[in-house]
């Protein structure tokens, strides 16, 4: 896949991973992935237990030819939140997660909560989505070499789980400073919720740097920053 990595855990205990599908699958705009890292031989890492979820249909995505898929799990643990990005129009849903694992792989009309985010894939494209349990927040954009003020073009969105708007940052410049100190890139590039000092934190990576030579930074907004 090439979206965003988020982790969960079962009644069991055992550890999952979610990412979006991979693009050699075909219609992959409409599907995410779960599965296990176990060891592997040395230093490797294995694969297991992979499993293939529905989360659009094929009307949602144009037959599924075109787009990104991206998942993420609430902080919480209760909800699988999903994004499609199109041209224009991010699809988001809201599922209930533990109705996803007690189901089927085809969950594409199960979510509890559906809404769209209407802003240009080209300028603006989605990096990174989150969720606490109330509120999504949806990460876009990336540095436009045209423009002076290049924070300009990254814009945060928070939603509730149920699709109200409640906050539009359109003037993000967490990371600007060091950023700019790098060279022209300032983009981010993932977000999720970490812990720092048993307190959870909205974490967000910012790539900078010129081709060739990028740094990744990830801050650690604050539960309440948002």
């Amino acid at each position: 896949g090439t979206q965003q990595l988020d982790a969960s855990w079962d009644k069991d205990g055992n550890r999952w991973f979610w990412t979006s599908a991979s693009p050699t699958q075909s219609g992959q705009a409409k599907y995410i992935k779960r599965f296990k890292i176990a060891d592997g031989a040395g230093t490797s890492l294995a694969l297991t237990d992979g499993q293939t979820y529905q989360v659009y249909t094929d009307a949602e995505v144009a037959n599924g030819s075109s787009g990104q898929c991206t998942a993420a799990i609430s902080l919480d643990g209760r909800y699988l939140v999903t994004e499609y990005s199109g041209s224009f129009t991010k699809l988001i849903k809201v599922f209930n997660l533990q109705d996803v694992l007690d189901g089927g792989t085809d969950i594409s009309t199960a979510q509890e909560y559906s809404f769209t985010i209407g802003f240009n894939s080209v300028e603006r494209p989605l990096q990174g989505i989150a969720c606490d349990g109330a509120y999504v927040y949806t990460f876009a954009g990336n540095v436009d070499p045209t423009d002076s003020d290049t924070a300009s073009t990254l814009n945060v969105y928070v939603h509730t789980v149920g699709g109200t708007l409640v906050q539009f940052y359109d003037d993000f410049e967490v990371g600007l400073t060091e950023a700019q100190s790098d060279g022209t890139k300032y983009e981010f590039e993932g977000a999720g919720w970490t812990w720092h000092n048993k307190t959870p934190h909205l974490s967000i990576m910012i790539i900078s740097g010129n081709s060739g030579a990028r740094v990744s930074r990830i801050w650690a907004l604050g539960g309440k920053v948002l």
